[in-house]
């Protein structure tokens, strides 16, 4: 209907599916989506189900399906429409049986009121009579009591009596009398039963019959020994729920038929009080009290589960009665389902086992049917469940069953938390008991890694064989990037390394973790020659291709492989140079790291278990570590060797990741210009940090300099002390002075900080992987890269304009140009990058979204300067917005074992009220870049001027003349407002980035360029502004 309306202008079906879809999303959006606030949409639900149904079989008079003429459209459209009818017809008649039976709370009081002990069951030739006493009752001697037996409406032959629960306070025999209308029907002896309650069963002298509508007197009288007290039954209902048995024929329940709890304020089981140890001893309580548990519906034990962080007692308390393990049976069950001849339909929640029940009204025959809402569960037809205190009730063995220790870690939610939030999903950071056996199982560390092996009494050969899986592992994945980058010059072999090492560890990790496959050595490997068997299979039909295409361009690959080489080989060599696993001087956090890849590698199954906390589980973004466990496992290198084969290959990964992103961002067709712009990019991210060494090099040689003079010049004397002080250094051999950390550490600690704050860190690549901490940012650094690749395809790619047809093909075609290879990719790289550096997460989504975007920006602007055809009215290409959600939908299920286990401890932001980055330091951590930045923007900003002018006039010019001073004015406002001095600077440069992002005359690749730019620029800016 939305498509009629929208391609054909069927404006009549306006109101029925605009009302259906506005309500619709507002009501489905919302947290309560109950059924009965749904109501206003089934009859237009209904209408639009009929209208489909008959719109199929106009359509189907004129198309066919498949070759068969026999299998046409009209024979589907006609089996439809059966289908339907007959279904709605069925299902019409199998709901309403519901209502032709008496609701499931009045069978089951009926059945309480003839089966559930009084104090006196009077016994008969076709069933027990329950006689109402208002209980306690004392019978003293001498003196008889009376109580009246209810009419009949039959005729019933009396045989015996039985007292079920009596107690007496003195020990000794009593002798009880039991006269009927006068006459003396049976006499017994009981036992005393101090302090405990017991039963006493009396046959008849002779039988006695009891006519029907007719009401007769029974008398109680004690002729030998002290009074006993009579009771009745206990029945435990709970709270919030309907009690039962429920008043009916001039019975009254709890008055003097039954009683409830004596131990409750209530009466009741208050069983959605808070999970606490009073909570505990008062349910065992009102387990030793009670003879019937009475649940009239599942509201209680239907929802308590749901929240088991909040209830873990409550929920195991219900599992345990469910079972049977409490000592009480299913006395009874009442159900009343949809019902088809002699099956039903089960459409109650019950979370649990449930034992079977002696007495049920249920049918024969059940076939399974999805759980019904509340508005079915607990008010319109309840499964009622009747439990009975058996002889094997224990309190000990209740106690024991339900123990304190499940209060040990009850965490307080509401159902909203517990559904909205990320308090709702805190999970457990405490292994099971089976998993911590599992785990603990999985081998030590001396049964993983064999020192003697040659891989690990040989260096040499250790950096070579780990070199050697990363190269096999990227040509695993090269197939794959072949189809994925069709823009990018080699096709994405440049990040073939890190994507067959993302791909290969994230299977091994998700069998781990959906405990399919366990984390060893044996399923490392038979991941990795199944992923070859895959890949072997999915590239059959383009292998052609791909062999051309490395027979073309071998140079360039083998090229690549150098780079990666010497990359890998020269850090290498900088980490043999220091290779423990602790800085002398400032320590650094080697040790955590390397607990956390200790853990990572000797963990069976995943999430890993944390190696600071004994019994717990990693509750951090731990998947970087599966990366590199992943190569430690499967080479067998022991641990503190493989820490430092893992920085270099990071930083080996990292710079060929550039060099791929920069080399295809440069030009379109020159390889030299793309080689050069390559080299370019793995100096300037691995190897340039910033101007902070320059600074401190400046300060070093100023005091050495010691020249000390007054200058209206800014600066100037500072200069003439420092160029002193280098000629010290350099001809009279005077040291700096210099602490041997400040050569690398200052440069990470340019940002001044007032007293109480804690000092920021400007930390950037080349230090990173100088220090050599295995973070979690430098194991993303590579994913970044490879996302960065991504945008540059998709953005470069483009597929609009697709052909404006009703082919549905052609419709999704507009929605997707990427093919479902480059949109796994994507979602496999967000994902990874949230489960390994989290803070990545969001922005690099966002730039493969916007990536994903350029081109119907593009396409958009194309439309409105050609004027070409009605662009606004075809509005299939905006389903291009999809692109994003579908890759956030699989980042999202790609890596849901991780999130199902992750807790957040900070998820919110607040303003930042304390000192702020100053302008000069802002520049000397950025002016590597910004200085650049700056000169390309200004060259591109004066081509763009110098073009719109040449074909427009002078008009463009005085427009950015107006429209330049007017933001020079609102900048100095909200610069001088807001009191960040960086904004002086950022802002403008953002402003500029986004004009040259919008500029007609920008490429593709610069479009990008500006859009990283402006996403950089925006960051720096909002740390100074908020803060996590």
């Amino acid at each position: 209907m939305g498509w009629k309306l929208w391609r054909h202008n069927k404006y009549v079906h306006a109101v029925p599916w605009i009302w259906a879809t506005i309500f619709f999303f507002y009501q489905s959006t919302q947290w309560v989506k109950s059924m009965r606030y749904l109501l206003p949409l089934y009859p237009v639900f209904a209408l639009m189900a009929a209208w489909f149904v008959v719109r199929f079989l106009a359509v189907s008079q004129k198309k066919q399906v498949g070759r068969n003429p026999r299998i046409s459209m009209v024979r589907i459209a006609r089996i439809t429409l059966c289908f339907v009818i007959c279904g709605t017809f069925l299902w019409a008649c199998a709901f309403l049986q519901i209502y032709a039976k008496p609701l499931t709370r009045v069978a089951a009081s009926e059945w309480m009121y003839e089966n559930v002990p009084t104090a006196v069951t009077l016994h008969t030739l076709d069933g027990d009579i329950q006689v109402p006493i208002h209980p306690p009752m004392t019978l003293n001697i001498g003196i008889p009591t009376t109580v009246r037996i209810p009419a009949q409406d039959r005729n019933r032959t009396v045989t015996g009596i039985t007292f079920n629960k009596y107690t007496t306070s003195t020990p000794g025999t009593r002798t009880v009398s039991v006269t009927i209308d006068d006459v003396v029907v049976a006499s017994g002896s009981l036992e005393a039963a101090q302090d405990t309650y017991a039963s006493l069963t009396i046959a008849l002298y002779e039988w006695e019959t009891l006519y029907a509508e007719q009401q007769y007197d029974m008398n109680l009288l004690v002729d030998i020994g002290d009074s006993i007290v009579l009771t009745s039954s206990v029945i435990a209902n709970e709270h919030w729920d309907d009690p039962l048995p429920q008043r009916m024929g001039g019975r009254d329940p709890f008055w003097n038929w039954y009683q409830s709890l004596s131990s409750s304020p209530s009466t009741q089981m208050n069983n959605y009080d808070n999970d606490t140890p009073e909570k505990r001893r008062s349910l065992l309580a009102w387990l030793d009290e009670t003879d019937y548990i009475v649940l009239s519906s599942n509201r209680l034990y239907g929802s308590i589960p749901r929240l088991p962080l909040r209830y873990p007692f409550t929920t195991q308390y219900y599992a345990a009665l469910f079972s049977g393990d409490l000592g009480f049976d299913l006395a009874a069950e009442f159900v009343s389902y949809p019902t088809l001849g002699n099956c039903q339909l089960p459409d109650q929640e019950i979370p649990f086992p449930l034992i079977e029940a002696k007495f049920t009204n249920r049918a024969p025959c059940s076939i399974s049917f999805s759980p019904a809402e509340e508005a079915f569960s607990v008010y319109d037809h309840p499964t009622v469940l009747i439990f009975e205190k058996n002889d094997t009730f224990d309190s000990k063995k209740v106690a024991a069953a339900l123990p304190e220790d499940l209060l040990n870690n009850v965490q307080w939610m509401t159902p909203l938390d517990a559904t909205r939030g990320q308090g709702k999903l805190t999970p457990s950071l405490v292994m099971d008991a089976r998993t911590r056996i599992e785990q603990e199982a999985g081998g030590t560390w001396s049964s993983i890694f064999n020192r003697l092996n040659l891989i690990n009494r040989n260096p040499l050969f250790a950096v070579c064989s780990w070199w050697l899986l990363l190269v096999a592992l990227g040509w695993l994945a090269f197939p794959w990037m072949y189809s994925v980058f069709p823009k990018l010059h080699d096709r994405g072999y440049g990040i073939s390394k890190t994507v067959g090492l993302l791909l290969w560890s994230y299977c091994v990790w998700l069998l781990a973790s959906l405990r399919i496959a366990p984390f060893t050595r044996l399923t490392l490997w038979g991941v990795f020659v199944l992923l070859i068997l895959v890949i072997v299979l999915a590239t059959r039909k383009n292998h052609k291709a791909i062999l051309e295409f490395i027979k073309r361009e071998w140079r360039s690959l083998l090229r690549v492989e150098l780079l990666f080489l010497v990359l890998y080989a020269v850090w290498v060599l900088v980490r043999s140079m220091n290779p423990d696993l602790w800085h002398p001087v400032t320590g650094g956090e080697k040790p955590m790291d390397f607990a956390y890849l200790n853990a990572v590698v000797k963990s069976t199954w995943f999430p890993p278990y944390d190696p600071w906390f004994s019994g717990g589980i990693l509750n951090y973004y731990y998947f970087g570590f599966v990366m590199v466990g992943s190569l430690v496992k499967a080479t067998g290198i022991i641990p503190s060797v493989a820490y430092n084969l893992a920085v270099p290959t990071l930083f080996a990964l990292t710079g060929l990741g550039a060099y791929t992103v920069a080399a295809n961002l440069a030009s379109g067709t020159d390889k030299k210009k793309s080689h050069r712009a390559g080299l370019w990019g793995i100096l300037l991210v691995t190897i340039l940090g910033n101007l902070g060494e320059a600074r401190l090099l400046f300060k070093g040689y100023e005091n050495v300099g010691t020249v000390h003079f007054d200058s209206l010049i800014p600066g100037y004397p500072a200069t003439v002390s420092a160029l002193v002080g280098l000629w010290k250094v350099v001809v009279n051999k005077v040291s700096l002075g210099f602490r041997p950390e400040w050569w690398y550490w200052d440069a990470t600690r340019v940002i001044p900080f007032a007293p109480g704050e804690v000092g920021p860190i400007n930390e950037f690549p080349a230090f990173t992987f100088l220090y050599a901490d295995l973070h979690a940012h430098m194991m993303a650094f590579p994913i970044t890269l490879v996302a960065l690749c991504i945008v540059v395809q998709w953005a470069v790619g483009g597929g609009l304009p697709v052909k404006k047809t009703d082919c549905w093909s052609d419709t999704i075609r507009s929605a997707f140009p990427q093919p479902i290879s480059s949109l796994l990719l994507a979602g496999l790289v967000a994902g990874a990058l949230r489960a390994t550096n989290t803070w990545d997460y969001p922005t690099y989504l966002a730039l493969m979204a916007l990536g994903s975007l350029l081109p119907l920006y593009r396409h958009l602007r194309h439309r409105m300067n050609t004027d070409k055809g009605e662009w606004h009215n075809d509005l299939r290409v905006f389903l291009r917005l999809l692109t994003p959600v579908v890759v956030l939908l699989l980042a999202e299920l790609l890596f849901l074992p991780f999130t199902r286990h992750y807790a957040v401890a900070y998820s919110a932001f607040e303003p930042w009220e304390g000192s702020r980055t100053p302008l000069g330091i802002y520049l000397i951590m950025y002016g590597v870049f910004l200085f650049p930045i700056i000169g390309s923007g200004f060259v591109a900003g004066a081509k763009w001027i110098q073009n719109a002018h040449t074909k427009e006039g002078h008009y463009p010019l005085r427009t950015f003349l107006v429209f330049g001073l007017s933001a020079i004015v609102l900048l100095v406002l909200f610069v001088y407002l807001i009191k960040v001095p960086i904004a002086w600077l950022v802002i403008p440069l953002g402003l500029m980035a986004l004009a040259l992002l919008a500029a007609n005359e920008t490429s593709a690749r610069a479009q990008m360029l500006w859009l990283w730019v402006g996403t950089a620029l925006a960051l720096s800016l909002g740390v100074e502004f908020i803060v996590l």
